[in-house]
């Protein structure tokens, strides 16, 4: 997919940017948070998909994306936890 990284220019027009801090020139409807990264508040509100991945074999990563989903749920907004079972991808969990 065409994207860019942050702080290599042009990210405004970037369909995909990839960045480490919170800069979103591109306006985005999606948002991915990897490796504990947490959204502000109001952040998710914002967008029209949201996505928390983390590793599930990782239990301080499992016990902050409870934190996360508690968080989520506790704004109103609408949460499904997906898990990857057998070589696919199982709708565990909906709020």
């Amino acid at each position: 997919l065409p994207h860019g990284r942050a702080g290599q220019g042009s990210e405004a027009r970037q369909p995909i940017l990839l960045t480490t801090g919170r800069e979103a020139p591109n306006d985005p409807n999606t948002l991915f948070l990897i490796d504990g990264a947490a959204p502000e508040t109001g952040e998710l509100a914002r967008m029209e998909m949201s996505a928390i991945l983390f590793d599930g074999r990782d239990p301080e990563a499992v016990e902050r994306a409870r934190a996360q989903w508690r968080a989520v749920t506790a704004e109103g907004l609408n949460a499904v936890y997906w898990a990857e079972e057998a070589g696919g991808w199982v709708r565990k969990a909906e709020s």
